[in-house]
């Protein structure tokens, strides 16, 4: 998820947890602590190292990580909060003092486990078990940026704000939220199986008897879904929407021999091993001309792509390859790429226009 929905989430499990007896410092302080897992981004990498994909969402996305590292947030946050007070002339007994570090230990530790959790209901996933385990988990439930999670989050928060913090009536508004919000990734999840039952019902997709298929995520919302089919020669890239199904829109993208060939001797080095594990199947190799004619095998993550330049993967890794007796050869270190996708007002318009299952020129 984004930072500032991880910051809405953070803040109202803060709140309902520590609200009554930390008032406002409780949803300030669940707001920072959920936005600690994600700063693996700034963990010193080249820029194009393939080892990005293991260290984001990594160790402090893991289920390990939340009871250790947020039981020590935890408490030192009590002390510091048990030391202000005594500061101001304000020393707490002995049994509020158990309870403000109980509160604290327990808020931190659960905006953590919320924080996993939460980005475990995307597509691109996390790493549970990390560091016993680099294997990457997710479910299909909402795209990284969805507007309609996050306002319900931070509807309930102003609410909560506008009654006063401490108020049980308050606490009622965060609770009121999570449970909202909590609804609608079960809800958006559904359309998972929703859109597979709309693949088996298509007249393009019964045509080809498809059996090997996935089904994604799209940007913005739960209502459209992209499905990526697997053939023996080809693929086929379709969306549909799960508001209002209309026949799909099939792409095909034909196999390139050439890659296909070159696949098992990539993904056998170690940046294709990491890039293997990671990616969780659902890629598409193609090889691309650099601006200096040299050649690139690109392993496209097609959990992410759109129409246009980043059809075959927004991002992926790629191999410098050269000509050899027996053809084309790896020849070099794999790097990950970025592929833009193109993002403009007719675009956005189209996108939208798709997931309400209206004709569009681009889905």
């Amino acid at each position: 998820m984004d930072p500032v929905t991880h910051m809405a989430l953070g803040a109202a499990v803060g709140h309902f947890i520590g609200g009554r007896r930390l008032g406002w410092v409780a949803p300030v302080a669940g707001a920072a602590i959920a936005i600690l897992p994600d700063l693996d981004i700034f963990w010193p990498l080249p820029e194009r190292a393939v080892e990005f994909y293991t260290v984001h969402r990594g160790l402090t996305h893991s289920l390990f990580f939340a009871p250790v590292i947020g039981g020590l947030i935890g408490y030192g946050a009590s002390r510091i909060h048990r030391a202000v007070r005594a500061r101001r002339g304000r020393v707490l007994a002995d049994d509020d003092a158990r309870s403000v570090t109980k509160t604290w230990v327990l808020l931190a530790i659960l905006v953590l486990v919320i924080h996993v959790l939460n980005d475990f209901s995307t597509v691109y996933g996390t790493q549970l078990f990390a560091p016993f385990s680099d294997r990457q988990f997710g479910l299909p439930a909402v795209p990284v940026i969805d507007p309609v999670y996050t306002l319900i989050l931070l509807a309930g928060l102003f609410i909560a704000w506008r009654r006063g913090w401490s108020r049980p009536q308050a606490r009622g508004m965060t609770l009121g939220a999570l449970v909202l919000s909590t609804g609608y990734l079960l809800l958006a999840l559904a359309q998972n199986e929703r859109a597979r039952d709309l693949v088996f019902a298509d007249p393009g997709a019964q045509e080809r008897i498809v059996t090997d298929y996935e089904v994604t995520t799209t940007m913005f919302s739960p209502w459209l879904r992209r499905i990526v089919t697997r053939e023996s020669d080809s693929l086929h890239v379709g969306y549909v929407s799960t508001l209002n199904p209309r026949a799909i829109n099939w792409t095909r993208i034909a196999r390139e021999p050439r890659a296909e060939a070159l696949v098992d001797a990539a993904l056998a080095t170690p940046e294709g091993a990491i890039y293997r594990r990671f990616a969780r199947g659902l890629i598409h190799p193609h090889i691309v001309e650099g601006a200096q004619g040299d050649l690139y095998l690109r392993i496209g993550d097609m959990r992410y792509a759109s129409p246009g330049a980043a059809l075959r993967g927004m991002w992926g890794v790629e191999w410098p390859l050269s000509e050899s007796a027996d053809g084309l050869v790896i020849a070099g270190e794999g790097l990950r790429f970025m592929q833009r996708s193109e993002a403009n007002a007719h675009v956005l318009r189209a996108l939208f226009q798709a997931k309400a299952g209206q004709a569009n020129d681009v889905f």
